[in-house]
């Protein structure tokens, strides 16, 4: 991820030229904790609504990348903001 992502924006799934084929709003974000207590770190997330799914799709956490679901993604994912 090269920008910030926000609740609320517009990304596209950046792999294998499916930048232009795919897009997604970000529904929640959930950044990555490092929890001194306990030495755990805790893996964040992006939970986006598909619109439009391209060719290669990202992994997810929960549930099949098709338009219309609500998915949960790795925070790593590389997802970018789409330019207003």
């Amino acid at each position: 991820m090269f920008e910030e992502i926000q609740v609320g924006d517009l990304v596209c799934y950046n792999v294998g030229g499916t930048k232009k084929t795919s897009l997604a709003h970000v529904v929640e974000v959930r950044h990555p904790m490092r929890y001194e207590i306990a030495q755990e770190d805790r893996l964040g997330s992006i939970i986006v609504l598909w619109i439009k799914v391209g060719k290669y799709k990202p992994r997810s956490w929960d549930y099949p990348v098709k338009p219309g679901q609500v998915v949960r993604h790795p925070y790593s994912s590389p997802f970018e903001k789409v330019p207003e």
